[in-house]
């Protein structure tokens, strides 16, 4: 049994590296020298057709520092993506981010909810790879990315989001020593296991939302303060992925049956 669990540990580390390779073939591919990140073609929002700041500039930063890649290239993408940190203290989204470089304003406010992570990843793992410039912005837009979680508040039926913004409480509540926060994530987390618990998955089936559901959860799970919680967080996983399973088609590598958010 041992030999078994290890063979599946070096299989699952084996996938993770080409994976984490692919990103960097792709940020690459796509990344824009004069903007310092990343362009993208959106099949159906124009306004999210350009030069992007939420999402993949981060990723791609995440994947060269896990392969050994540019480091300062990467030191390069964190620091243009805080150039577009909302910072006027008058504003409803202080702290939080403009998706797109040619936005004047924050219009999509989840940008605070998928970049948070991934900063907090960042600053985790590879802070002995940040520069001191890059080092002392993140410190500094930290407090920032607490106003931005917090002003974005989502229903627990928002399963994606509402599951990214308990992550983003955790992990700020670890690099602020801040238990204010921390209180509101366990206090988010009990509201959304209600949730599942009397109606389930709100976002259910969903091929577009599954996946991020699950990356919330697992960093949920490597976020959580002690082991009643990660106790928890180990149910719900089991209860997400065994949905999945049961409504994945082997046969022709797809979801099946009625889903969600399918987009």
């Amino acid at each position: 049994m041992r030999r078994i669990c290890e063979t599946i540990r070096s299989g699952i580390a084996a996938r993770s590296r080409h994976l984490m390779k692919l990103g960097v073939r792709s940020g690459n591919r796509l990344f824009e020298p004069k903007t310092g990140l990343l362009r993208q073609k959106h099949p159906t929002a124009q306004s999210y057709t350009g030069i992007v700041v939420a999402q993949t500039p981060l990723e791609y930063a995440i994947a060269l520092f896990e392969t050994g890649g540019d480091s300062r290239r990467a030191n390069q993408l964190i620091q243009r993506t805080l150039d577009f940190q909302d910072r006027d203290t008058q504003s409803p989204t202080y702290g939080n981010f403009l998706w797109m470089t040619h936005w004047k304003a924050v219009h999509d406010r989840n940008a605070i909810s998928f970049m948070t992570p991934n900063y907090a990843c960042i600053w985790r793992h590879h802070r002995a790879k940040l520069v001191a410039e890059t080092r002392k912005r993140m410190e500094e837009a930290f407090p920032l990315m607490r106003r931005g979680v917090l002003a974005h508040r989502v229903p627990p039926t928002y399963t994606n989001i509402f599951l990214l913004n308990i992550l983003s409480e955790l992990e700020l509540a670890a690099i602020l020593g801040d238990k204010a926060i921390l209180r509101t994530a366990r206090s988010d987390w009990a509201a959304w296991a209600a949730e599942v618990s009397r109606d389930g998955i709100a976002e259910y089936n969903s091929p577009c939302y599954t996946a991020v559901d699950l990356y919330a959860l697992e960093g949920i799970l490597d976020a959580a303060p002690d082991s009643g919680f990660r106790c928890q967080t180990e149910k719900m996983l089991e209860y997400v992925w065994t949905e999945f399973a049961a409504n994945y088609h082997a046969g022709i590598r797809c979801l099946t049956g009625p889903m969600s958010r399918a987009y």
